[in-house]
C-alpha cells in the first residue's frame, strides 16, 4: 500500500476496504524464511500485520486469469508471478471462476483503488 498515515476504525467490512491482515503460521513462516515479511509480533504470527485492499467479499463472482483479477466485472490487472526476484517458484492459487464466493479477496497493489 502507499506510504502514509492510516485511521484504525471498525467500520464494516466491504469492497475498497483497508485492512491488516495476519497470516497462518505456516504462511508466515515461509515469508520469514524468504524474507518476504518482517518479524513482529507474536499475536501475528511473528510478524508484522500485511496492509491489503478488499477487492471482493463474500457473494461476489471472481474470475482469476494469469493477467487479472476481476470482480462482479470490474477487471483488476494484477499479472500472476510464477517466480520470486530471486527465480525462486511461488504456489499460485487456480485459474478460473469463483462464482458466489464465500470469502474475502484481497489485493496488495499500490495502484488499486475502490
Amino acid at each position: 500500500m502507499p506510504e502514509g498515515i492510516y485511521l484504525k476504525t471498525h467500520s464494516p467490512i466491504k469492497r475498497g476496504s483497508i485492512v491488516l491482515v495476519c497470516l497462518d503460521k505456516e504462511q508466515a513462516q515461509f515469508g520469514l524464511s524468504r524474507h518476504y515479511l518482517i518479524k513482529g509480533d507474536r499475536d501475528c504470527s511473528n510478524t508484522v500485520p500485511l496492509i491489503k485492499r478488499i477487492i471482493a467479499i463474500p457473494h461476489n463472482n471472481v474470475l482469476l486469469t494469469d493477467d487479472s483479477v476481476t470482480v462482479n466485472g470490474k477487471k483488476y490487472p494484477d499479472p500472476t508471478y510464477y517466480k520470486d526476484s530471486a527465480n525462486r517458484p511461488l504456489s499460485v492459487f487456480p485459474r478460473g471462476e469463483y462464482p458466489n464466493t464465500t470469502g474475502y479477496w484481497l489485493i496488495g497493489t499500490a495502484d488499486v483503488h475502490s
